[in-house]
C-alpha cells in the first residue's frame, strides 16, 4: 500500500514550521504473519509554533483490507459465507476527554447452502452488498487508558446503512466504571 503524505498550512502564515518531514510518499510492506491484519505507524512529526498557542492534536487513521474473510459451516450447519471488502475509519479528540470516530465501510458478502441448511439460512442465500457510516462518541474519564484503577468510559455507538439489502440500523451504549477496593483491587463494572 501507498499513501501520499501532505502538511496542511496555517492560513495566516504567521507560523513558522517546515514541512519538509511531512510530505512525500510512504510504502508499507507486509512482512508480518499472514493473519490479514497489519499495524504500522506511518509517522509521528513534532511541530513546534514560536508563539502562545493552544492547540492539542490528538488524532488516528484505520484502515482494514479484507480480501477474502470466509466462515465455511458447510459441514456442520450446511452453509459457507464470504465477506470481501475494507472500512476506513478515524478518531480524534473533538473536545477535552471527548472522542468521535467515524468510518466508512463497504463489504460484498456471499452466502452458499446445501440441502442440510436451515430454512432461514437457505432463505438468506445470495450476494450482498452493504455500505455503512458508522460512527462513536467516547467520553473517557479514566486515569489511564492501559489497565485503568478508577475513572470510567462512557460511548454511544451508531451504523447507519448507506447502500444495504438489509436496512438494519444499529445504536449501542457502552459504559465501564473501574474503582480501586482494598488497597491494589481493581474492580470493572462493564455493559
Amino acid at each position: 500500500m501507498t499513501l501520499e503524505i501532505s502538511a496542511f498550512e496555517n492560513s495566516d502564515g504567521d507560523d513558522e514550521w517546515t514541512t519538509a518531514g511531512i510530505n512525500g510518499t510512504i510504502t508499507i510492506d507486509n512482512t508480518g504473519p499472514d493473519d490479514g491484519y497489519e499495524v504500522v505507524e506511518i509517522l509521528d512529526i513534532p511541530i513546534t509554533v514560536d508563539r502562545d498557542v493552544m492547540v492539542e492534536l490528538k488524532y488516528s487513521l484505520s484502515m482494514e483490507v479484507f480480501e477474502n474473510s470466509s466462515l465455511d459451516r458447510m459441514s456442520t450447519f450446511g452453509y459457507k459465507s464470504t465477506k470481501t471488502g475494507f472500512s476506513l475509519g478515524t478518531s480524534y479528540e473533538q473536545y477535552k476527554d471527548v472522542f468521535f470516530s467515524p468510518s466508512f465501510s463497504n463489504y460484498y458478502e456471499t452466502m452458499k447452502t446445501s440441502s442440510s441448511a436451515s430454512n432461514t439460512r437457505k432463505k438468506q442465500e445470495g450476494d450482498y452488498i452493504d455500505s455503512t457510516f458508522d460512527y462513536k462518541f467516547t467520553l473517557n474519564k479514566l486515569n489511564q487508558n492501559f489497565r485503568p484503577s478508577d475513572g470510567y468510559k462512557v460511548g454511544f455507538y451508531q451504523s447507519l446503512p448507506l447502500y444495504s439489502d438489509d436496512l438494519t440500523i444499529v445504536n449501542q451504549f457502552d459504559y465501564s466504571k473501574y474503582f480501586t477496593f482494598l488497597d491494589e483491587q481493581v474492580f470493572a463494572v462493564n455493559f
